[in-house]
């Protein structure tokens, strides 16, 4: 072997050594590095919080492996925020997290205080890399629920579909204040709601349910004809009507219906022996359904004139003291009644009776009124009328009249019409005042009583 050649083999070989040799020094300082770092990186992540340096806290933890929301800097200002108002809480933090980390150096722990730490604290040492100890910034679970179907959900840019009855997992997420909102359509028209969930720094760390609620409403109906048809918001909707005893308005329907909203308009239509009529729109905040038969001119026009036929040939019946006179479509309750006045009139131990009348004015008091189907699947409607009628009654003993007093009689009474064999006929009247004296204090005064 040449020299040449002997020498350039020599220097390979302190080439080799010097390059293992440096290769062992880099290895004996990342071993001592890390080896250093066993309990500095624990010290460096308490240091942080005191100085309340939030680049330092977030350079020293992970995000809980899978976390929906992981931490950011919004989320250590919220600590610091908290702590700042809680300084207990700082005291309480740095306790556990002396307990985990005496317990990760394999010191004697009490088992009960190293589980409560891992309970009641958002950080969690495990075990890392070569075995060193590494800081967990941990995330809570969010689960929603809802009162409604088809509600659109989003939190944090993040949407989610969720029906009544129905749990919605949204994940994990880091400490703070979320802002939910939820969006529907009810009955046509779009509602939203907001609420807010508080995950938070300490405490046992659970699922944090959430009920995003909307202002919902169940509405109780009543309408006075069965198989009422029920628009909300001009959308026709299905309600099952049950039969029910109103104390004020005889036999009525009851029915339900949700979800109804504020703002939903509500109307109902009914066919009937003489047509179909539509209640009034109302608010959901009323209960009734009620029906004008007045809204139909031919109708209105028709009870007018049946009421003012009667009036007149009331008039004539008294004074010719005999019912033949009574022509119009009434009742033989009222029939009855006009038997008995005109008795009245008759003679008696010789004194002659009398009686003078002029049906002055008929009106409609207020076009409000009440429909129903009575038991006979007739159609009932009761209407206010006031009449003016100059009239009076006498006597007469030996030629001569006594106590005769022809006067105006104001009479206000609500008259029931009732519609059978395609006639309108008038059924009954109840009196609400009568006066010689146009009083409208009158109608609050005065005793009710049949005509």
């Amino acid at each position: 072997m040449s020299e040449k050649t002997s020498v350039f083999i020599q220097n390979k070989k302190v080439t080799i050594v010097l390059l293992l040799s440096l290769l062992l020094v880099i290895g004996i300082i990342i071993t001592l590095f890390l080896s250093l770092n066993s309990g500095a990186s624990i010290e460096d992540f308490q240091q942080a919080i005191k100085n309340r340096d939030a680049e330092g806290v977030l350079a020293i933890i992970d995000s809980e492996e899978g976390a929906t929301q992981e931490w950011t800097e919004n989320t250590v200002a919220y600590l610091f925020e908290t702590l700042n108002k809680n300084p207990r809480y700082e005291d309480g933090l740095f306790y556990y997290l002396d307990a985990q980390r005496l317990d990760f150096e394999g010191e004697l722990v009490s088992r009960e205080l190293v589980q409560e730490s891992r309970e009641e604290i958002p950080f969690l040492i495990v075990e890392g890399k070569r075995n060193k100890p590494k800081i967990i910034a941990r995330a809570q679970r969010v689960v929603l629920t809802t009162n409604v179907d088809n509600v659109e959900i989003s939190i944090d840019s993040d949407s989610h579909t969720i029906n009544k009855e129905e749990q919605v997992d949204l994940g994990t997420f880091a400490p703070g204040e979320y802002k939910i909102e939820g969006k529907t359509i009810v009955n046509g028209q779009e509602i939203t709601t907001t609420e807010k969930v508080d995950v938070p720094f300490f405490g046992k760390m659970n699922t944090n349910n959430v009920q995003v609620n909307f202002n919902i409403q169940s509405l109780k109906l009543f309408t006075p004809i069965e198989n009422t048809e029920v628009y909300i918001n001009e959308e026709k909707v299905d309600i099952e009507w049950n039969q029910v005893q109103n104390p004020y308005l005889g036999f009525e329907y009851q029915g339900t219906y949700n979800p109804v909203v504020e703002g939903d308009k509500i109307y109902g239509v009914v066919q009937t022996p003489v047509g179909e009529f539509t209640s009034e729109i109302n608010e959901i905040d009323s209960d009734e359904l009620v029906f004008n038969v007045l809204q139909n001119e031919q109708i209105k026009n028709e009870l007018f004139s049946l009421l003012e036929t009667y009036e007149k040939q009331r008039i004539e019946v008294l004074e010719n003291e005999s019912v033949d006179y009574m022509k119009a479509a009434v009742s033989d309750e009222i029939m009855n009644d006009l038997r008995k006045d005109v008795n009245n009139l008759s003679p008696i131990f010789g004194d002659e009776r009398h009686y003078e009348g002029t049906l002055k004015q008929i009106r409609m008091v207020n076009y409000t009124n009440s429909m129903k189907l009575n038991q006979q699947e007739n159609l009932e409607v009761e209407i206010e009328f006031e009449t003016i009628v100059h009239e009076g009654r006498w006597k007469t003993i030996n030629g001569r009249d006594i106590n005769k007093d022809i006067k105006d009689n104001i009479l206000s009474k609500n008259v029931t019409f009732e519609y059978k064999n395609e006639t309108w006929t008038i059924k009954n009247f109840e009196r609400n005042y009568s006066s010689s004296k146009l009083d409208s204090n009158n109608y609050g005064e005065a005793k009710k009583e049949q005509y």
